[in-house]
């Protein structure tokens, strides 16, 4: 299914052109900066490129497009921008955490087995 025939199941503005899409064209996702996989077919490649909505509601017009990797698109498909933060803001937290009884047990001396 192409963006066109998407905008119009869901009632979406379009206004975008074959012209403008090759416009905005680039050679890698500007978010994982890996570069893409064009012309694997779509959704196949992790890699390759999907069309995404900026602002999903506004629809299919300029300037509310990106191509963005798969892989992007997947992650932040089913999420807010608010929500995307809160896993982000979590994770960073908890690494934190992780990290700080790693280095804790690291710096307590090793038992040698003879202790009783």
């Amino acid at each position: 299914m192409n963006a066109q025939s998407r905008a119009k199941k869901h009632n979406l503005p379009f206004n975008l052109t074959r012209e403008y899409l090759e416009s905005i064209a680039t050679d890698e996702c500007p978010i994982f900066k890996t570069p893409f996989v064009w012309g694997q077919g779509r959704g196949k490649d992790p890699y390759g490129p999907s069309l995404d909505r900026i602002i999903p509601e506004l629809g299919y017009v300029k300037y509310n497009v990106v191509f963005i990797s798969n892989k992007a698109n997947t992650i932040k498909q089913d999420i807010t921008e608010r929500e995307l933060y809160d896993v982000a803001d979590w994770l960073h937290d908890a690494r934190k955490e992780v990290l700080k009884h790693v280095e804790a047990q690291q710096s307590a001396p090793v038992p040698n087995g003879t202790d009783s």
